[in-house]
């Protein structure tokens, strides 16, 4: 019970560091110009929950190209740390070997869920309140990757099937990332 209780509390906290870490590492890759005094209020909340530990990997990773190395490092090492725990209070016998990979399943796992969560979230904006400087910025993260599947399906009138294609790929991507994990 203390380890399911630990693990739920690990798993929120890593969920929202390393999920802002990979929100920064998309922005960046994507060159919205964003900074932590701008006007958007999610990119003011983004960088005091992510600074502590990007800072530092930027000067030892820094960034190759349009990828920021430094903030998927970071993700990855919080979540690494949280399996690192969980396998030590666990008493696992498995090899350390398998908690890496266990790890890089979770990154990926944490990136479909943000993915989603994104798209879901850019959805109910668009309902409720489309013109606010929020709504536009979700819309920037998630064109780049509505755009191809819009392409691909047809539109039913005014009805964008897109996110709803989006959201089905996704969570058969999660249910073979999920099994996988099983296995290890």
């Amino acid at each position: 019970m203390i380890i399911q209780i630990i693990h739920l509390l690990l798993s929120i906290v890593t969920t929202i560091v390393a999920g802002a870490c990979l929100l920064r590492a998309y922005v960046f890759w994507l060159r919205i110009g964003f900074h932590p005094q701008s006007s958007n209020a999610l990119m003011s909340y983004l960088y005091p929950v992510s600074d502590w530990i990007i800072k530092p990997l930027r000067n030892l990773l820094g960034t190759k190209g349009k990828i920021d190395v430094a903030s998927i490092g970071a993700a990855f090492l919080i979540i690494l740390g949280k399996v690192l725990i969980i396998w030590i209070l666990s008493g696992s016998r498995q090899l350390f070997s398998a908690v890496i990979i266990l790890a890089i399943f979770e990154l990926i796992d944490l990136i479909l869920s943000g993915v989603m969560m994104i798209v879901i979230i850019h959805i109910i904006f668009s309902w409720v309140n489309n013109f606010s400087p929020t709504q536009q910025f979700l819309g920037l993260l998630v064109e780049p990757i509505l755009g191809p599947i819009r392409d691909k399906i047809p539109k039913l009138g005014m009805l964008d099937l897109s996110p709803l294609a989006l959201v089905v790929i996704i969570q058969i991507l999660q249910i073979i990332v999920a099994n996988i994990k099983q296995s290890i």
